[in-house]
């Protein structure tokens, strides 16, 4: 039996992200090592319950800073050989680089990264790169390029990724895995009737730029001028981010009754009172999460025609794709529900026959634990 080290950029992540396949590669009788730089007792004692083992180690999660990283870098090697891992699997940036770099030194077997996503330095703004955004795109391309000559397999979540690291050669063909998402359990997120009077269009996003919160606030404005009962309703926090939106502009647009922003709650309550998912969102997703509760929930999907978002339409049968940063073809299909209001039940009906088909939990799970020769 093998000894796995899971290395993860939070605590909460791999208990919410990776239950399920943590739990699958326990069954076969390996150890799991959960690496997370910011464990507390909530999130050490799920590890715990999960029967996986949880590890501290250093990370810095944003900017770059060499002497940092290095330090960083220096840490976990040593954390590799006091625990002997048979095996290493990584995910999102930071953790994919230092990860592949301290197995390969330290002589770990075997060698596995997954890409959430390419985030923020690879997001397409519309407008002029800035020079920070710049130079991260550069420098996390090296260290990609670096880090994936020691990695085994690589997991993409989305065409769009794989063809773009292959395009600029970051990359070599052999070490490419595709898979849809990190799935979605089918059994948690079940079925529920669509609400129709009124009508609810539901964003469930952190509150940045780039997920198209602005975009769907103005389309709250302009749909609402026309149909003032129909609800809005956003689910999300704000993080310290350079794309973030201001919290005080969140709740004066909040005040003015465009939309409804009730904070931390249970995204599975809302998801069933709502009658059409939207996200509207032109940063460089994997493939959202929240796109795949809403398959899950029977939820009409209206969502951006960019990397990771377009996965989860089949635009027409289970819902709309529509162009970034464009209000009007946001408006334009949130009008076509209100106009049609069968289509919520019809477009939520194939939307669950989608996130059966293709995006099961058990069956994504049961292909990376079979690539990983678990």
């Amino acid at each position: 039996m093998s000894k796995l080290a899971v290395l993860s950029v939070k605590a909460i992540s791999f208990v919410n992200f990776r239950e399920h396949l943590v739990r699958d590669i326990l069954d076969r009788g390996h150890t799991v090592l959960a690496f997370a730089p910011d464990f507390n007792d909530d999130t050490r004692n799920a590890v715990r319950e999960m029967g996986a083992i949880p590890v501290s180690y250093s990370l810095s999660r944003s900017g770059m800073n060499p002497f940092g990283d290095l330090s960083d870098l220096l840490k976990l090697i040593r954390l590799l050989k006091t625990h002997k891992p048979d095996l290493i699997f990584a995910s999102m940036a930071k953790p994919v680089v230092l990860g592949m770099l301290a197995a390969k030194i330290i002589g770990v077997p075997r060698r596995y990264a997954m890409i959430e996503g390419l985030g923020y330095a690879f997001t397409e703004t519309g407008m002029r790169r800035t020079l920070k955004q710049f130079v991260s795109r550069i420098a996390l391309q090296f260290l990609y390029k670096s880090a994936f000559k020691f990695a085994d397999k690589v997991f993409f979540l989305n065409r769009d990724d794989k063809e773009d690291f292959l395009g600029i050669k970051l990359i070599a063909s052999q070490r490419v895995c595709l898979i849809d998402g990190i799935g979605i359990d089918l059994n948690r997120w079940r079925q529920s009737e669509p609400a129709t009077k009124p009508l609810c269009f539901l964003m469930i996003a952190r509150l940045m730029n780039s997920k198209g919160v602005p975009q769907f606030i103005e389309a709250a404005r302009q749909i609402k001028s026309k149909y003032p009962e129909t609800r809005f309703v956003l689910l999300g926090s704000i993080e310290g981010s350079p794309d973030a939106l201001n919290a005080q502009d969140v709740d004066s647009i909040v005040n003015d009754g465009l939309i409804e922003w009730p904070g931390r709650v249970d995204v599975r309550e809302y998801l069933e009172q709502s009658s059409v998912f939207v996200l509207p969102s032109y940063y460089r997703e994997g493939l959202p999460r929240s796109s795949l509760e809403a398959l899950a929930t029977g939820r009409a999907i209206i969502t951006t025609d960019s990397p990771g978002c377009r996965e989860t339409v089949m635009n027409g049968k289970n819902g709309f794709l529509v162009q970034p940063r464009k209000v009007g073809e946001l408006v334009s299909a949130m009008e076509k529900f209100i106009n049609t209001p069968d289509l919520v039940r019809t477009m939520g009906e194939a939307s669950r026959e989608l996130a059966e088909s293709r995006f099961d939990i058990q069956e994504i799970n049961k292909s990376i634990v079979e690539q990983m020769g678990l």
